[in-house]
Formats: structure tokens, sequence, C-alpha cells
């Protein structure tokens, strides 16, 4: 029999419960744990997980917590690469860990951090010639207060085009598009009875470009309004979608693509419902209490403890309109008072 080992971090809650796998590895599964993570344990971690060596994933400690970042290696998105003699590296937004965050999600945190790290670059790297201009609409680092203030002007109603040659038109849009030195060609289209269009689209240019994911050379996407807007908005969609697959079927965790479509998702339901319902047997019968007053304290530490404010007046009245409630309410901090605001 093999006991599987806790890694650092994590400790059994006194009498959890134990099961035994076909394989004879004996495991505490990891609802049944308390966690006492550390900078050392977090870093223990993530150094078995495995992206992208262009993807670099930190662990740091400042003054406020723990936290993962994402560094990338590549060139600036906005200055042509031959222009560029060498490549930079930049950094993502920092995320926090908590030290009592089970190791499972301290890994999906990673994953989700590196997900969007990489939508942040796909982003970027969406141009469209605009009057002779190339720009980034889809960017991140637009100004939302300032656009919040033109709403009139840049809000678009869905209008249909029902021009006589669709194909041309769509085509003609594709052409202001670049992706990552790479260029879009309508090769077919198709209308289905529900007036939706299905659209084949062929990659030129790949050999010019740094993202595996377009090496199939075709991208199909549907279009349930046909006009400009819809076109561009449902292809950066599909090319987020795309990365964010990359980042599923090619992040591990000792090897492991937890998010990858070949994960039989039947076998992964299988574990969990032995997993999940152990402390039901009745050899657990005590230690089913020990583990719910173990829960309810995880929980209460993620309880917001909020100012009196405006927008936490804001947030308790829209609580309030759901009452009942079960859960731990958010806690009100009396001694922090914030003036009104707009």
């Amino acid at each position: 029999m093999n006991l599987f080992k806790h890694l650092k971090g994590e400790s059994p809650i006194n009498g959890a419960p134990m099961h035994t796998f076909e394989n004879n590895v004996q495991c505490i599964p990891q609802h049944y744990l308390t966690f006492h993570h550390s900078l050392e344990s977090i870093e223990n971690i993530i150094i078995h997980t495995q992206y992208d060596e262009k993807y670099l994933v930190f662990v740091c400690e400042d003054d406020f917590g723990i936290y993962i970042q994402v560094g990338i290696i590549g060139y600036d998105n906005y200055l042509p690469h031959d222009s560029q003699l060498t490549k930079k590296i930049v950094y993502g937004r920092k995320w926090r860990v908590e030290n009592n965050l089970p190791t499972s999600e301290i890994i999906q945190t990673t994953f989700l951090a590196l997900q969007k790290a990489r939508e942040h670059e796909v982003r970027e790297l969406f141009t469209i010639n605009n009057n002779k201009t190339q720009s980034t609409p889809f960017n991140c680092h637009h100004d939302l207060p300032l656009l919040a203030t033109r709403k009139e002007k840049l809000i678009k109603e869905n209008t249909y085009y029902n021009g006589i040659n669709i194909k041309q038109r769509l085509s003609a849009w594709l052409i202001l598009v670049r992706y990552n030195h790479l260029t879009f060609d309508l090769t077919h289209l198709e209308e289905l009875e529900n007036g939706t269009f299905v659209l084949e689209l062929s990659i030129l240019g790949k050999a010019a470009s740094s993202l595996p994911e377009l090496s199939s050379g075709k991208i199909i996407l549907l279009l349930e309004v046909v006009n400009q807007n819809t076109l561009y908005h449902s292809l950066i969609a599909k090319l987020i979608e795309l990365s964010h697959r990359h980042v599923a079927e090619h992040f591990t965790y000792r090897g492991f693509a937890r998010f990858s479509q070949k994960v039989d998702i039947l076998a992964v339901a299988e574990i969990s419902v032995i997993c999940r319902g152990l402390h039901e047997e009745n050899q657990y019968k005590s230690f089913k209490g020990d583990w719910s007053k173990h829960n309810y304290d995880i929980d209460e530490t993620r309880v917001p403890i909020i100012p009196n404010s405006i927008l936490s007046n804001k947030l308790t009245s829209l609580i309030e309109q759901h009452q009942p409630l079960d859960g731990q309410m958010p806690k009100l901090n009396k001694t922090l008072n914030y003036s009104p605001y707009q």
C-alpha cells in the first residue's frame, strides 16, 4: 500500500477520510486538508508547472502577501519586429494568493494568469487599417472612463448588411485586418436555415507568425448578423478562444494537462464522486462535524470587510433584495467612512 504524500503547506484535518484507489495508492482528498502555504510551498508547486519558455511564472511576496505574476518575453507588439534588435520582457498583473488557498486552486490561478496574459497579447496583435492608419481597437489599454463619456457615439446597432454580394463585402472587410503579420481570406461562405452564416477563413502568411495555434491554416466563424462590426468581434473572439485552448492543451502540472480536451471527463467525474462523499460513510460520522466547522472558518476568512461608503450601501441594498439568504454576509468596518464621490 502506497500513501500519497502531501505537499508542503498541506496537512489533513484530524480524522480525515482516506480512499484506496485500484493502484493501491491511499489518498486523503484535497477538501479534507488544511492549507498553510508560504512563498516556499507555492514555489514548490509552480516549479512543477510548465507551459511555454517565453511565459515565465514568478512567485513573489510584498507587504500585502504572496502573488503570482507572469513575465512575457517577446518583441514589442506596437513596433515592427524587423526594427527591434532585441526582445524585451514585460509583466502581467499580480494574482494574489491567500495562504489558505487549496493547492489545486493555486495551480488553476497560474493557468488563468497564463491564459489572460496571452489574451492580452492577442488583443494587441489584432490591427485594423482604419483611414490608412493602423489601430488596435481590442487592446486592453484604452481609456475606459473617457470612452464612457462617448458611449452615444461608440454604441452601434447590429444592422444587417443585405447587399447582393455578401461574400465580396466580407472579403473587403477582412482585407483591413492584420493579426501577428497574418491576413485572412474568405474561402467559403454558407448560409444556414436560421439565417446564420458560416465562414471558412484561410490564414495567409503563417510562416511569419509566432502563434502555433494557427498552424491548421483555417478558421471557422459563425455570424448571426452580417456587418463589419460583428465580423471583427467574432474574429477576435475566435482568436482568443484558440489562444485559451492552446494554454489548456499545453499547460501541465507534473506533466498532466488537466484542462486538455484529451482528458476523459467521465473518468474525472468518477474520481470526483468517490472523493467528495467519503465523509458520509458511517466510520466518519464524528469527523463530519469538525469538517463542517473547518469549512465555515475558511469561508469566514473570505468574507469582505467593507467601509461605510456609497458602494457598500449599494451592495448591502442589493443583498437585501435577495433575502432570505444563506451564507456569511459582508462585515461593515465602522471606522472606515468615505465621503460621497461621483
